[in-house]
């Protein structure tokens, strides 16, 4: 040990022996030490002072602005640093608290000497709108004037200190006092633990631990997006003090589980991999979902094709009979349908192709239409004749029409028909041109 941190010691044993008790509270003698404007004098080493550019990992930062000494709680803050935590001290009156520090501790005692130094309106909403906004506070207060320094804290938290706990000393055990799985990680490990008197708090949910007359003696919550724990005691988490302190039954893990409970309430694996699941999936609302949404307008915006060529040679087709050629009711509908045909025509000349290449009348028609809708001629009349001859004394026709020259929506049938209009014609000529021999009929239809 070096002679600075011997002096040290030396020193810190005078200034504690020159200390003035000014008040004895019940029979354990807790000392009121100071005043509200003065810091209660320092015990021990003190903590290596906060340094957000160099401290890295899970800080724990002890409060000493009311006076709190790391000597008074060195086993705890060692079961800390061996626990992986980076344990520091702040002055919430000169720091604030720090964007590094995970977990605040806040106590009331140092080695049973109160600490009574009231924290300010500043402070109390620095540190209420820190846990709001996700940090984690124990917060260890004191019974009767002991604890008149925390109790205007701890009721910013919604938990206003009662009367002392009942016994004075309460021994509170597992199943009894406390359900060990509410919460589960705050009780891994603890079949009793006992407090060196403290102030109580009226049961509600919050509470997780109660003494004999079923008033509170530990909260641990959820506060916004942050969490607290605590008591109304601070020498049960401090270093031995006559028969109390952290080494009374199961006093020793619970403190270090207190802050393995502050660690996991908003941390929880299970929440943070649903919480990826929740950004991942809103950004499939956000992204994904549009651009497939454009797609599909890109393909509904898309056509299709679908064509179909009919040979209607050697069947015979009479004076007002019809014939569906192409028939898209159950399938989809079309937007425009193309037709290229050889017929029977000139039926009102000498039944022939014109010779050259006049325009001649179909003898049958090819028309379009919706079902039970208009109908609207494909090939119905001599503009339709390209002037080509085809087999058998066809003529070569073709057209287009669309939707637009259809009544009623959409074209669903594509029909051939013999139509009644040549009452003039030699009735052997008409039946002539009912056998449709060379007649072949391709339709060409665009969906949409």
């Amino acid at each position: 040990m070096t002679k600075t941190i011997l002096s040290t010691i030396m020193l810190a044993a005078l200034m504690l022996s020159a200390v003035t008790i000014l008040t004895t509270q019940n029979a354990f003698a807790e000392n009121a030490i100071g005043t509200d404007d003065e810091v209660t004098a320092d015990i021990g080493i003190a903590l290596t002072t906060l340094d957000c550019q160099v401290d890295t990992g899970k800080i724990v930062a002890l409060d000493t602005y009311n006076g709190a000494s790391e000597a008074s709680y060195s086993i705890a803050l060692s079961d800390l640093t061996a626990q992986g935590f980076t344990v520091r001290s702040i002055d919430t009156s000169v720091d604030g608290i720090p964007s590094c520090v995970q977990q605040l501790l806040i106590v009331s005692q140092n080695n049973n000497a109160c600490l009574i130094r009231s924290y300010s309106a500043t402070q109390i909403a620095t540190i209420t709108s820190w846990v709001n906004n996700g940090g984690q506070l124990n917060l260890e207060g004191e019974h009767t004037s002991c604890g008149s320094g925390t109790n205007a804290l701890i009721s910013a938290f919604g938990h206003t200190p009662g009367a002392i706990t009942t016994p004075p000393s309460p021994v509170m055990t597992s199943g009894n006092h406390y359900d060990p799985n509410v919460p589960a990680t705050m009780w891994n490990g603890v079949q009793s633990w006992e407090q060196a008197a403290g102030h109580t708090y009226d049961s509600d949910p919050a509470v997780v631990s109660v003494d004999d007359n079923r008033r509170g003696t530990m909260v641990a919550k959820d506060f916004g997006e942050g969490c607290v724990v605590i008591t109304g005691d601070s020498n049960w988490n401090g270093n031995p003090v006559g028969p109390f302190g952290i080494n009374v039954l199961d006093n020793r893990p619970l403190a270090s589980n207190a802050h393995k409970y502050l660690d996991q309430c908003t941390s929880d694996p299970v929440e943070e991999i649903l919480k990826e699941i929740k950004e991942i999936w809103m950004a499939i609302q956000d992204e994904v979902i549009p651009l497939l949404r454009g797609i599909d307008a890109k393909l509904d915006a898309q056509t299709e094709k679908v064509s179909v060529t009919v040979n209607l040679d050697d069947i015979k087709l009479k004076t007002g009979e019809v014939m569906v050629l192409l028939d898209t009711t159950g399938t989809g509908k079309l937007s425009t349908v193309h037709v290229a045909a050889n017929l029977p025509c000139n039926l009102l000349g000498d039944g022939k192709p014109t010779d050259g290449g006049a325009n001649d009348d179909p003898s049958i028609w090819i028309v379009a239409g919706v079902a039970g809708g208009g109908l609207s001629g494909v090939i119905n009349d001599a503009t339709d004749d390209t002037g080509f001859v085809g087999p058998e004394k066809t003529c070569v026709f073709h057209d287009t029409i669309d939707a637009a020259d259809v009544d009623g929506g959409m074209i669903t049938d594509v029909i051939i028909i013999h139509p009644d209009n040549h009452p003039d014609v030699d009735k052997k000529e008409i039946k002539k041109h009912e056998k449709l021999k060379g007649v072949v009929v391709t339709i060409t239809g665009t969906y949409e």
